[in-house]
């Protein structure tokens, strides 16, 4: 927390791809130039309300054509409110209809 905005590292990349020196396909993330927010996590805070809001990215293998394997990426949003420092709420997601789950910010 820096003032009253929550700062998160910046998003790296996932991709679904063919490692070079294996030859196998796996998830490879990109965590580069300091990069560490595997899930692009973004909350904003309004301190006045106590309401905190934003989203993350989750991930999904998926069968696309051949038998190969696809990542695909869900946008998850997230709501809640912070009481005595603790943050609760809950985070769902529209496509593909997932959710509400419980959230914590500590």
């Amino acid at each position: 927390m820096v003032g009253k905005k929550w700062l998160f590292a910046k998003a790296t990349v996932v991709k679904w791809a063919k490692d070079r020196k294996t030859r196998v396909f796996g998830r490879v993330v990109d965590e580069s130039k300091g990069k560490t927010n595997r899930s692009g996590l973004k909350l904003s805070y309004a301190a006045k309300t106590g309401i905190f809001k934003g989203s993350f990215k989750a991930y999904s293998l998926q069968d696309a054509f051949g038998g190969k394997k696809k990542l695909k990426k869900h946008k998850v949003d997230v709501i809640g409110f912070v009481v005595d420092g603790v943050g609760t709420g809950e985070a769902s997601c529209k496509r593909p209809v997932g959710g509400p789950w419980a959230v914590t910010v500590q």
